[in-house]
């Protein structure tokens, strides 16, 4: 067995010292609150903000997109209407081709 060098020595306590103790009536009290005001709002405040920012985006994107959309209709709308006169268009300069085709043909 080894033994440690705690275990080989042995000590007497001092009987002579003198223990501390808190004065007759106690210690008096320690002012330990800091009088600093609360910074910033309330967290109430941070998540009402953050809701209506939220609510105020959602808003912002649905009105853009329902004018993008509006758009689009608009112009689908145009080109459908528009689509008869360029069906005709088409048609007569295919008739000319044709006509000139014919035309060379017999010659």
């Amino acid at each position: 067995q080894t033994k440690t060098m705690s275990s080989s020595r042995t000590t007497r306590p001092n009987v002579f010292s003198h223990q501390d103790l808190p004065p007759p009536g106690g210690y008096p009290k320690i002012n330990f609150k800091r009088g600093i005001r609360p910074r910033g709002p309330p967290g109430i405040v941070i998540w009402a903000l953050v809701f209506a920012s939220s609510a105020y985006g959602m808003n912002a994107l649905i009105k853009t997109n329902q004018r993008f959309s509006l758009n689009r209709k608009e112009k689908r709308e145009g080109r459908m209407a528009l689509l008869p006169f360029l069906l005709v268009e088409s048609d007569r300069e295919f008739a000319k081709k044709v006509d000139e085709y014919l035309k060379a043909g017999q010659q």
